[in-house]
């Protein structure tokens, strides 16, 4: 068992109430659709799939949508029943690549899934466990791993809503704008507007990897690192690696 720090916000509230929850396994498993949109990289694609695997929650679908489907990705998701493969128009924005797969979801819940990210195996089990706890609609971590491999860099974010860790209720999430990038912001901001959400203070659970293929620049990476609320030194690096999101 373990404590887990969380924020609760009424709907378009600013005022949060602070609570530890003692986490442990709940009875409830309601069915967890994790999204991935992805440009069709399989190596990342076969490590968040390892991920998802590795979760302790026990109901849950991965919903891959890609315009780059290859033999591989298409022999990977016939090997596995809890994948469900969405072949995507190409040119589509990733506003609208995020929609198609909300609506192929068969999950009560949502949770975004990004395939270039990293995941501790119990990512889903506790924020469906603060979700249930604290009686919200939406989840978000308030804080996550930041790793620049290719620079040698390891961090721990600023405290803030991190809106590509949502997990949510399935019916309060929005259709997502068109857009390229930020779209995942514009949905977290009605959200938090509308609805009641949990901020989980617990930086182990997601780890956001800067790979070059990411949505957004270099620049916008050197500033996550800049705001950093802990930066680790080279030597600290074997601890923080070792960590089950690592593995």
């Amino acid at each position: 068992m373990i404590d887990i720090r969380f924020q609760k916000f009424s709907a378009g509230s600013i005022a949060a109430t602070e609570t530890v929850l003692k986490f442990e396994p709940t009875a409830q498993t309601p069915r967890v659709s994790c999204l991935m949109v992805s440009k069709g990289n399989m190596q990342f694609i076969q490590s968040a799939h390892r991920q998802f695997k590795a979760q302790t929650w026990p109901n849950k679908e991965l919903v891959i949508v890609s315009s780059n489907i290859s033999p591989a990705l298409r022999q990977l998701a016939g090997a596995d029943p809890d994948i469900v493969l969405c072949e995507a128009p190409a040119g589509q924005s990733l506003g609208e690549l995020r929609n198609i797969s909300v609506a192929r979801a068969s999950g009560e819940f949502i949770c975004q899934w990004d395939d270039d990210d990293l995941y501790d195996p119990q990512r889903i089990a506790v924020a469906m466990g603060v979700l249930l706890k604290a009686s919200v609609s939406a989840v978000f971590l308030q804080n996550l791993l930041l790793w620049w491999q290719a620079r040698g860099k390891l961090a721990i974010s600023v405290l803030r809503l991190w809106e590509g860790t949502i997990l949510a209720h399935r019916s309060v999430v929005p259709v997502y704008p068109a857009l390229t990038k930020g779209e995942d912001s514009a949905v977290a901001n009605w959200i938090t507007q509308h609805h009641s959400v949990a901020l989980i203070d617990c930086a182990d659970l997601y780890c956001y990897r800067v790979t070059g293929e990411n949505t957004w620049n270099e620049a916008h990476f050197e500033k996550m690192f800049e705001t950093a609320s802990r930066v680790f030194a080279p030597e600290e690096f074997a601890d923080v690696l070792a960590l089950p999101c690592f593995r």
